[in-house]
């Protein structure tokens, strides 16, 4: 008989003995006497079965399909992450596939990392979050002594604040106020100059829109 551990396996070895008419047993049990090969990251597919690093946009959602081995033949609750965050759900498939749905995220080149009974794979840089882009902004014009609000508009901002940094032309606003994946608030510093560009940096991606202030 056997007993699971998160490491693998406990061994139980039950050993009898007669004397006259009765029996004896003594049964022993070696702890961590047996691991599992830990799951394997292979590949990953997108919605249209093809094979190349998954992308999708900051809200998430994005469904992927995971291959490698050792996921085991039955569900375990297998627990994925992208980038160190929990997706949203796990399908489990077969011993080498996985169905994942993706949670909200930001940034490009996520690891995946995939969690069974405590044994732990990693398929390095895989994933990319679609880069924040600036469509638009609102309130033009201002003074040259700062103060004025101005919003960005535009998408993949993010459904948090991950501390985006917004300017105008070469100076960073005095402040930047998150909203939502699709507006951020930026109140100006001081500055001179017409049709100013705005930007928005967010990890390693920067947006810009021409002409934005003035």
């Amino acid at each position: 008989a056997s007993g699971e551990t998160s490491a693998g396996r406990a061994a139980v070895l039950t050993v009898g003995a007669e004397k006259g008419s009765n029996t004896l047993r003594k049964t022993l049990t070696f702890s961590q006497a047996f691991t599992y090969d830990a799951p394997v990251l292979k590949a990953s597919f997108d919605a249209s079965n093809t094979y190349r690093k998954g992308n999708g946009p900051a809200t998430g959602g994005t469904t992927i399909t995971l291959q490698g081995e050792n996921f085991g033949a039955q569900g375990y609750s297998s627990h994925i992450a992208v980038g160190g965050t929990t997706a949203q759900s796990v399908a489990w498939t077969s011993d080498t596939e996985l169905l994942v749905r993706v949670s909200p995220g930001i940034g490009s080149n996520r690891d995946l990392t995939i969690s069974v009974v405590g044994r732990v794979g990693t398929l390095a840089a895989q994933f990319d979050f679609d880069p924040p882009t600036l469509t638009a902004t609102v309130g033009y014009n201002g003074p040259a002594t700062g103060g004025s609000l101005l919003t960005f508009f535009g998408i993949n901002f993010g459904v948090v604040d991950f501390t985006s940094v917004a300017k105008v032309g070469v100076k960073m606003c005095a402040k930047t106020e998150w909203t939502s994946d699709s507006s951020v608030g930026c109140t100006l510093a001081d500055g001179v100059g017409k049709d100013m560009p705005a930007g928005l940096s967010l990890l390693s991606a920067t947006t810009t829109l021409s002409g934005a202030f003035s």
